[in-house]
């Protein structure tokens, strides 16, 4: 097996965790706050690379049981890889249980996969790929859609 092949498998194996419970009972953020945290995934548009991890921590019961599971880094729930398209910026994630029966990969917006309404911590990973490798992994990715 290639060692990108391998670090796909790895943060396959890695990148699970449901979508979000409903957020009923939580009070909804200050649009001070909202728009500051926009504002910040914004500025980390200009500056992630395709085939870049990105982190996000989430604020409801299933993120805390995802964090609880690891023993040295509770920092953060969920994880991606981003691709840039058509000057977008896209996440591609795994979800588990009823949120994804089909158990594919989920394609979502960076804006929406850390929307700060749900979540409270944002965090990128460079992983040192060469430019071939990274469009293997995208073609992975899109094959696992």
């Amino acid at each position: 097996m290639k060692r990108t092949d391998f670090f796909f498998l790895f943060l396959l194996s890695i990148c699970w965790a449901c979508h979000f419970s409903a957020t009923k009972n939580k009070a909804p953020l200050a649009p001070a706050l909202l728009a500051a945290g926009f504002k910040s995934i914004d500025s980390t548009k200009s500056i992630i690379k395709d085939g870049d991890v990105v982190f996000r921590n989430g604020t409801d019961e299933v993120s805390r049981a995802a964090r609880s599971m690891n023993r040295k880094d509770t920092s953060f729930s969920h994880c991606g890889l981003v691709f840039i398209e058509h000057d977008s910026v896209f996440v591609y994630h795994a979800l588990g249980g009823s949120y994804n029966p089909s158990q594919k990969l989920k394609r979502e917006l960076l804006d929406s996969f850390c929307n700060p309404s749900e979540n409270n911590a944002l965090g990128i990973y460079r992983y040192n790929l060469e430019k071939e490798a990274a469009e293997k992994l995208r073609k992975n990715c899109w094959r696992l859609l």
